[in-house]
């Protein structure tokens, strides 16, 4: 039997915490060269335009200062 739809107005999604992250990768003492920080942020501005075209609202985007 097939459930009833439902009209959600929030839904929130929880991954698993990594053993590091973007923040990491750039802190360690890996050299990156120009070609890994072009790659990290086409993936990053992709990954943003993709939920702004889906009117998806995010939080967490941080500064790495």
């Amino acid at each position: 039997m097939i459930p009833e739809s439902f009209n959600f107005h929030n839904i929130y999604v929880v991954s698993d915490l990594m053993d590091s992250d973007l923040g990491d990768i750039i802190k360690s003492d890996q050299p990156l060269e120009h070609k890994h920080i072009k790659f990290f942020m086409q993936q990053i501005i992709r990954g943003v335009k993709h939920m702004h075209d889906s009117n998806i609202i995010h939080r967490d985007l941080v500064s790495l200062n």
